[in-house]
């Protein structure tokens, strides 16, 4: 999670929108860091 501390465009309602379901899927266990990815590369 350190990875992803300081996002920029997290004010964005899209991403936040994907960062809550990414953050969802590690709180479940699921590897999350591709969509993270994709979602602010």
């Amino acid at each position: 999670m350190k990875k992803y501390g300081n996002i920029p465009g997290l004010d964005k309602p899209v991403s936040r929108i994907v960062y809550g379901c990414a953050g969802m899927k590690m709180l479940r266990g699921e590897p999350a860091d591709t969509q993270l990815d994709a979602a602010f590369a």
